[in-house]
């Protein structure tokens, strides 16, 4: 087996504490997608749009399932939009969404 390939996948089962799941840096710090490694030895783009998206400086940053989205969390809506603005449209469509704080109203009658 390549050496290169010898911890990946290796993270295991987490036994997680509401502690750990308190901020998005805590959820960044055990945020992880196996698929990462082997997809961006292969995908260079996938690489280097997931690299920009990082150079933002968000909470967290990562892939979703097989590569299909990268998405990234920020402190604020302002952090979001500015790195919104930096990333080249040649790298994919950003879209930028909000997290709501609290439920929506029931709706009326």
């Amino acid at each position: 087996m390549d050496s290169a390939w010898a911890g990946a996948g290796k993270r295991g089962a987490v036994a997680l504490d509401l502690e750990a799941l308190a901020s998005w840096g805590s959820v960044g710090r055990l945020a992880g997608n196996d698929f990462e490694f082997a997809l961006f030895g292969g995908q260079p783009d996938l690489k280097r749009a997931f690299e920009a998206l990082a150079a933002t400086r968000p909470l967290v940053c990562r892939m979703t399932g097989s590569g299909s989205t990268l998405f990234a969390v920020y402190r604020t809506s302002r952090d979001r939009d500015d790195a919104r603005l930096t990333l080249s449209p040649r790298l994919g469509q950003a879209i930028a969404v909000e997290t709501l704080a609290s439920p929506l109203p029931p709706p009326g009658p």
